[in-house]
Formats: structure tokens, C-alpha cells, sequence
């Protein structure tokens, strides 16, 4: 199951030391185009980003959004179905046991509907639902 954190380059470039290069030493295995970067890890390697940038004073879903592909693998379904990843700039999809995110800021999103998981009220996309039990928790950003 893969973990990833996508973060707008211009967050990079105003507020992380040494902008974009000293990004890339933190993750060196990112995908990057010229609006954002995506670092994948299947372990708790994602953490150590997201502490880094939290104590560099990024916003989770304002500068760098949290995905866990996680909660859509255990679904079955090959997709394609789009994801609400709860921000105005991305898009995401999940397909081919993945989710693949890109850059929407100012593009009209995906219509929505709301639903319960583990208790909490969100709103998801349109289209084929994983399978999430009311009983499991939500991943969280510590």
C-alpha cells in the first residue's frame, strides 16, 4: 500500500530551505511537474516529510495534501473512478491500484455526494465506493 504526500511547488519555493533543491534531498524519489511534487513510500517514510514540512510552516491541505492509496486497494476494483481528495488543486482518479493526482486550481471539480466513514461525515465522488468499514480508523497526520 503506498503513501504519498503531494506538495505545490510554489509552497516549496516561498517557504522550504533551499527551495525545490533542497526538497529533492529530502525525497529524492519524487515525481515532480511544474506545479507539484509527489513522494511515495510504502512504509512510514511519508512522516518524516510531512514533519519536515509542518515545522517549515506548510499547511496540510493548503500547501501539501496526505493521500493513502490504502483505503481505495482494498476495494477490489481496478477502477477507473474519481477521488475528491477534499482540495480545490487537485484532481485525483484511482486506477490500476493507484491513484494518480493532477493539478486543477481554478478547473470546477467532480460532482459530489456525501457518506459516512468511521463514523465521520465526508464527502467522496461520484462513482464506485470502496468498501471501508464503519469500524476503521482514518489515517491521521501526526
Amino acid at each position: 500500500m503506498f503513501n504519498a504526500v503531494v506538495v505545490r511547488n510554489s509552497a516549496i519555493a516561498q517557504r522550504y530551505p533551499g527551495g525545490m533543491s533542497g526538497f529533492v534531498e529530502l525525497c529524492p524519489f519524487n515525481d515532480c511537474n511544474e506545479n507539484i511534487v509527489a513522494y511515495s513510500s510504502m512504509g512510514g517514510e511519508v512522516n518524516k516529510v510531512i514533519n519536515e514540512l509542518i515545522a517549515c510552516g506548510f499547511k496540510h491541505k493548503e500547501d501539501f495534501l496526505f493521500v493513502d492509496a490504502g483505503l481505495y486497494l482494498m476495494c477490489g476494483d481496478e477502477g477507473p473512478f474519481p477521488v475528491d481528495l477534499e482540495v480545490d488543486w487537485l484532481e485525483g482518479r484511482y486506477e490500476n491500484r493507484g491513484i494518480y493526482v493532477r493539478f486543477v486550481e481554478g478547473a470546477p471539480g467532480i460532482p459530489l455526494k456525501s457518506r459516512k466513514i468511521g463514523g465521520i461525515s465526508e464527502t467522496v465522488s461520484e462513482g464506485p465506493e470502496p468498501p471501508i468499514g464503519d469500524d476503521e480508523p482514518l489515517p491521521t497526520i501526526n
